[in-house]
């Protein structure tokens, strides 16, 4: 008996039509013309174990082929089943070969159509299947003198018009359906291969579907077989090809898929990612293993809006969310179209990667205006689940800031994601870190550690942070937290602290010099100037955080015949700074003020040292509420 729905759909439409032809030839002479409905139904219904009906007409012929056509015919389904009906159909048409039949006793169906047939598959609470075909207890279903064995029969044509398929599982109310199927197909054997060809809908979608199944009866009996299937709809084009084992609803061979759209397709499939920009184009060829709802990749290459590489992962469902997990080698990796909102499109219009990343990178740290106050969008973070290695070969954006290689591993759970970077290679340096960003309130909760070695200084803070004035080999440690709704909030938010040593470089902007040339021209405008540079042989301090506001008072700089020190304050949310800065020689010290908007710095001198109290002042109370140190969380 078959082991899968599928095998109980071909035979029960295969079973009851050849009950029927089988029975035709000696009821068509034996019985009066007014009592053949009758006994049709009445046979079925021993056979079955169900009520039969056959609402409309029901003619038989008997040359040149042996046939019969009926109209309204149905089946009924079990007590308490959702449905009225198992099957049913809006009229059933089929010829038996004569010459076969009364020689072989062979089952040849020359011709079998059904209109409108709708057959309505479900598991009750239980788990128990309602397509169970079972005689009433202690009746057997009574054969036709002499009737062949259905252990084999042929199909020359089969044709589906508008057939409906539906699937219900009471206990998770798992369900899906199967509509307006027009499909052509041909049973030479159950031993040889089918090829079923036609279109199906599902969820909205049209489905073009030519499908060859190596061995049917071992499909029908939960055993393994070949399959090979071309699948075309506007949403996904697919070629697989391999062995279909029924009994485990498993399907492991060669795939070849590609579609306009990855959002798209998984919300028609199962699953709603949450809007933005990016999980558009979408390729994939490898080895894949089917297992219910997990898809299992092997050595696959893929390619991903402007991504590109390839790996070994597993795609399922979870919560109404995709869980991705394994280990991809990419190419590069521009996270910038995931990490904010949308730039505004017609509607209906795509959202392309490019326009995304230039909206999210317009919108990154700069220099030259205010954090943007916009809100932080990340509902993707939402919207999939993962645990992934990832090794990116090229380049590795995030904002402004871009690495030539990374390797790091990520966990995103509902909106919370860890990353923990092993390796990063950018701006000519080394360095490593952690990641979290908990995306599943409003507020967007921030935790960041960084540890670079070696990076240009000028080229990484510009990037990072929109300041530009540090020239030189640079190490950079940071550990801080924040949370905000908008990177305005978030930024002004942040606590935590950073070490800053910079090695042979110079500070842009000004021109501390020797000594006393720094008196004698002291702010005429030789000393400051956009042309200006102190060379230094070493710049290092570390710097406390409070609700963004970083401060200082062991910045040093070391020239050939100068130390520097400075003492002071940086604005990170509202990137303005207010510094003293005091260069010494022997005995002799020359303090001034650095105060402004870091593209508009001013400076003053403060030989008398007016300004030290205050700035030591707010130096301490940020000192003070700023935490020991910032562990991710």
């Amino acid at each position: 008996m078959p082991k899968t729905w599928v095998g109980w759909v071909v035979y029960l439409v295969g079973g009851l039509v050849a009950l029927l032809l089988a029975g035709a030839a000696l009821l068509f002479f034996l019985l009066p013309r007014t009592q053949l409905k009758g006994e049709f139904e009445a046979q079925l219904e021993r056979a079955t174990g169900r009520d039969v009906a056959i609402g409309g007409d029901l003619s038989l012929a008997f040359f040149p082929v042996l046939g019969f056509r009926a109209e309204q015919v149905s089946i009924a389904n079990v007590p308490g089943g959702h449905a009225a009906n198992l099957a049913q159909a809006g009229s059933i048409a089929a010829g038996l070969e004569i010459l076969p039949y009364l020689l072989r006793r062979q089952v040849v169906v020359d011709r079998l159509v059904l209109v409108d047939p709708v057959i309505a598959l479900e598991l009750d609470a239980q788990g128990r299947p309602n397509w169970t075909l079972t005689p009433p207890p202690g009746t057997q279903p009574t054969p036709p003198a002499q009737g062949p064995a259905l252990q084999d029969f042929a199909l020359k044509e089969i044709r589906v018009t508008g057939g409906r398929i539906s699937y219900v599982d009471r206990r998770d109310n798992d369900s899906w359906l199967i509509e307006n199927a027009d499909l052509t197909s041909a049973i030479e054997s159950l031993d040889k291969p089918i090829r079923l060809r036609g279109a199906l809908g599902w969820k909205g979608q049209r489905v073009e579907l030519d499908a060859t199944v190596a061995q049917p009866r071992a499909a029908m009996h939960g055993q393994q077989t070949g399959l090979t299937a071309d699948v075309r709809s506007e949403l996904l084009t697919a070629h697989v090809e391999g062995q279909l084992a029924g009994a485990s609803e498993t399907f492991a061979g060669d795939v070849r898929a590609e579609g306009p759209s990855l959002r798209r397709l998984s919300a028609w499939l199962a699953t709603t990612i949450a809007p933005g920009a990016g999980l558009e184009n979408f390729f994939v060829n490898g080895r894949l293993t089917i297992d219910r709802s997990k898809f299992a990749f092997e050595n696959a290459s893929l390619k991903l809006d402007a991504l590109e590489g390839r790996g070994d992962f597993v795609l399922e469902g979870a919560h109404g969310r995709p869980y991705v997990s394994g280990r991809l080698e990419l190419k590069g990796l521009d996270i910038n179209p995931y990490l904010g909102a949308a730039p505004p499109v017609a509607e209906g219009a795509a959202v392309t990667v490019e326009a995304a990343a230039a909206a999210t990178i317009a919108n990154a740290p700069d220099a030259r205006r205010p954090w943007p106050t916009t809100p932080i969008e990340l509902g993707v973070l939402k919207s999939v689940d993962a645990n992934l290695e990832l090794y990116i070969k090229g380049p590795f954006k995030a904002q402004r800031v871009q690495a030539d290689a990374a390797e790091l591993s990520m966990v995103l759970n509902q909106g919370f994601l860890a990353a923990t970077l092993t390796k990063l290679e950018l701006y000519g340096g080394r360095g490593s870190g952690r990641i979290e960003i908990d995306a599943r309130a409003p507020a967007v909760r921030l935790a960041q550690e960084l540890s670079v070695q070696g990076v240009r200084a000028n080229d990484f803070l510009r990037d990072a942070f929109g300041f530009e004035n540090l020239e030189g080999a640079a190490d950079v440690t940071l550990n801080w937290r924040g949370e905000g709704a908008t990177p305005d909030a978030l930024i002004s938010s942040l606590d935590g602290r950073v070490t800053l040593a910079a090695r042979e470089g110079a500070i842009r902007g000004v021109d501390l010099g020797g000594i006393s040339r720094t008196i004698r021209n002291a702010f005429n405008g030789d000393l400051v100037n956009p042309n200006a540079r102190t060379r230094f042989s070493n710049f290092s301090g570390s710097f406390a955080i409070a609700d963004g506001v970083m401060a200082t008072d062991d910045l040093r700089v070391q020239l050939p015949d100068l130390r520097v020190d400075t003492l002071g304050l940086i604005n990170l949310g509202a990137q303005t700074m207010n510094v003293r800065i005091t260069p010494r020689e022997g005995g002799i010290a020359v303090p001034f003020v650095v105060r402004g908007a870091w593209s508009q710095l001013a400076y003053n001198s403060d030989l008398r040292g007016r300004e030290r109290p205050a700035i030591e002042s707010a130096v301490r109370a940020v000192k003070a509420a700023a935490p020991r140190a910032a562990p991710a969380r």
